[in-house]
């Protein structure tokens, strides 16, 4: 489980299948599906997926707070 402290996120999913947990809530995801993670947010991604993802404002190491 994370938590994006100072960014928004967009994934795209290019291809395979997935669950995005966010505020423990469960979706389902596949090829072409789109999939918006608030800043502060806690989520996780299981699954078999490749997906471009897109962060607002731009990606920062040391961003991201791991929960679990």
């Amino acid at each position: 489980k994370i938590k994006c402290l100072k960014e928004d996120r967009i994934y795209f999913i290019i291809e395979g299948n997935g669950k995005f947990i966010i505020n423990d809530e469960e979706f389902k995801v596949s090829k072409q599906d789109l999939v918006f993670v608030p800043m502060n947010t806690p989520y996780d991604i299981t699954g078999k997926m490749k997906y471009f993802l897109v962060c607002s404002p731009e990606f920062k190491v040391g961003d991201d707070e791991f929960l679990e």
